[in-house]
């Protein structure tokens, strides 16, 4: 009996020190990942200070001799390149480009172009696209096909800021078949190649669409040249019946205030649909002039009441009009709806 208590006693006795051992080491290991985050985060401070230095300086002054980039360092020294690239604007440029050559830094973005992180490989691709090398193009376009939206976008992106008149041709047929690219971000894109670089591709590319993709390629038609959007919205308008497509047509036509646009959306007043009517309606309240104003006053009478209360506003929106003119045209209306919504448009006239 009494060896079976001595044998517990020492067993406790070890559990004990095993314990106090254990609790030791975990102390140890939490001590040394503090003190190694601590090392990491006076490197990653010492760096971002160097680089900052660096890459101030490349604003004013043409660099002659850079720092070297490890692998390591690599990711954020490119963020904060890319940053610096993204909100400056002309020579300085070209002075955060030859830095980047001087560093190693477009090596490290096409290495990372194979990286398995997502976020390095798109680092990766904005930092080539910003770098404008002609020769990576090989290594971005098959990635702009790829089934990643994130990938295949930014590489799109890159290839349109390397050679935009020699991409606009490859990026136009993708945008239609890519749903799962953002419009905003194709808007972007688009805008930033310029109007002359995109106009003609994207006119052609609306006429030829599918039915489906024309309303979002006319959308798109806002960031080209104004001769190829109208010439596009034109044909687009004469070949089609879809409605979505025709209002999307007359929007924008509303939207560009073109004399040519102005003739055709008049022709939408008499259109059987009473959608495509309100659109046409509208529009003409952008832009219509002192010519429009029997078809607008005609359009008081319509069944519909927001047809009736978009034409009342367009006439009051109308270069030659005041209140007491229209309060004049209220007075001569012999159709009591028309009476009315001319009445509740001026009295929210004079309230305003």
């Amino acid at each position: 009996m009494l060896g079976l208590q001595s044998f517990t006693v020492v067993l406790a006795l070890w559990a004990s020190v095993g314990v106090f051992i254990l609790t030791l080491l975990l102390f140890a290991v939490i001590v040394g990942i503090r003190l190694s985050q601590s090392r990491q985060r006076r490197r990653s401070e010492e760096l971002t200070r160097r680089w900052r230095s660096l890459l101030s300086r490349a604003v004013v002054e043409e660099p002659t001799a850079s720092i070297k980039v490890s692998r390591r360092d690599a990711p954020e020294i490119m963020s904060m390149w890319g940053y610096y690239h993204e909100f400056l604007r002309g020579d300085c440029k070209a002075n955060l480009n030859r830095l980047a050559h001087l560093a190693g830094l477009d090596l490290h973005a096409k290495r990372g172009l194979r990286s398995d992180s997502i976020r390095h490989r798109l680092l990766s691709i904005h930092v080539l696209g910003n770098l404008r090398d002609r020769e990576t193009r090989g290594l971005l376009r098959p990635i702009s096909r790829t089934s990643n939206p994130y990938l295949s976008l930014a590489a799109a992106h890159a290839l349109m800021r390397i050679s935009p008149r020699e991409s606009i041709n490859d990026l136009i047929p993708m945008i239609a078949r890519r749903p799962d690219w953002p419009p905003a971000k194709v808007m972007a894109i688009l805008q930033e190649a310029g109007p002359e670089v995109v106009g003609p591709a994207l006119a052609e590319a609306a006429i030829r669409a599918d039915v489906a993709y024309q309303p979002l390629l006319l959308v798109f038609l806002g960031t080209a040249d104004e001769p190829s959007a109208l010439r596009a919205i034109k044909e687009v308008l004469i070949a089609t019946d879809d409605q979505q497509v025709i209002i999307t047509g007359l929007y924008q036509l509303a939207r560009m205030a073109h004399p040519d646009g102005l003739r055709i959306v008049r022709i939408y007043l008499e259109h059987p649909n009473w959608l495509i009517q309100l659109h046409a309606v509208q529009g003409i309240g952008r832009m219509g002039n002192e010519a429009d104003v029997e078809d607008l006053t005609r359009m008081l009478r319509h069944r519909k009441y927001w047809i009736r209360l978009r034409a009342a506003e367009a006439l009051a929106k109308l270069p030659t009009m005041d209140t007491q003119r229209l309060a004049a045209l209220r007075d001569v209306q012999t159709d009591r709806y028309a009476r009315d919504i001319l009445h509740e448009v001026l009295g929210a006239e004079v309230a305003a």
